[in-house]
């Protein structure tokens, strides 16, 4: 049965850590329910323990098959698309969408696009020690003329440590790693970012508004959540649309 004889859109997910997928999964299901519309999820979750030791040797045609399998079982459920709520694997997003049958979003440009939409002039990008060597953000804020900022080694090395070590096993962390990740948003905003895009699906965990006070925080769960529900907001749309041409 194909994706229009269901007459649906049908969201696929494909997680690559647990939190950071649940995550996702919770703000989607939330937007859905205020506005009583959900559209129905097929989930498919990699194993980390499998993706962890490419992804520490860098091996991005490993992470590849591994993130094209997932897409692969997510077609056969006729999904209309996919998204993948993990900002470093979208090192490999572009050549993955040329192998996919289907679209899949891409929460980089829609957090930039966000950036854009918020005016913010100077961004502070805190994530993974990969998304930041690959600059995974810097040409698509750039390109909206947005400056791009980054921890020092330092700091880097404590979102890293809070990351793998900490928020992926545990699903939390320290009050210690708290004050050090607010810490680290402090002394950028001191440097002139008026936002922060949070380019670890496992950030928003523990950071958020509240705790990181005077700058723009940008979720990028809640941005992918919201493009993946506007996404099927039109599919749904134009089904009905085709219908009454019928």
């Amino acid at each position: 049965m194909t994706r229009e004889e269901k007459n649906t859109c049908i969201v696929g997910i494909l997680g690559v850590t647990f939190p950071g997928s649940q995550d996702c999964i919770q703000k989607f299901r939330k937007l859905a329910e205020s506005e009583a519309v959900l559209p129905p999820l097929v989930y498919h979750q990699l194993d980390f323990s499998m993706v962890k030791p490419a992804l520490e040797n860098e091996d991005w045609m490993a992470i590849e098959e591994f993130l094209l399998d997932g897409v692969k079982k997510l077609e056969m459920e006729q999904v209309s698309f996919v998204i993948i709520p993990a900002n470093t694997v979208h090192v490999v997003l572009e050549s993955l969408q040329n192998k996919s049958l289907v679209p899949i979003i891409n929460m980089i440009d829609a957090a930039a696009e966000k950036a854009k939409d918020e005016n913010l002039k100077k961004v502070a990008v805190l994530g993974t020690s990969w998304t930041i060597k690959y600059h995974l953000y810097k040409k698509p804020l750039e390109s909206r003329s947005i400056a791009y900022a980054l921890p020092n080694d330092d700091e880097q090395k404590t979102i890293q440590n809070a990351i793998l070590n900490e928020l992926v096993p545990n699903n939390h962390v320290s009050e210690q790693t708290i004050f050090e990740l607010t810490s680290i948003v402090e002394r950028l905003s001191k440097d002139g970012c008026d936002g922060v895009i949070l380019a670890c699906t496992e950030l928003p965990i523990v950071l958020n508004e509240k705790n990181c006070v005077g700058i723009k925080v940008l979720d990028t769960n809640s941005i992918l959540a919201i493009a993946a529900f506007e996404k099927a907001k039109q599919i749904e749309n134009d089904i009905r649309f085709s219908k009454l041409i019928i």
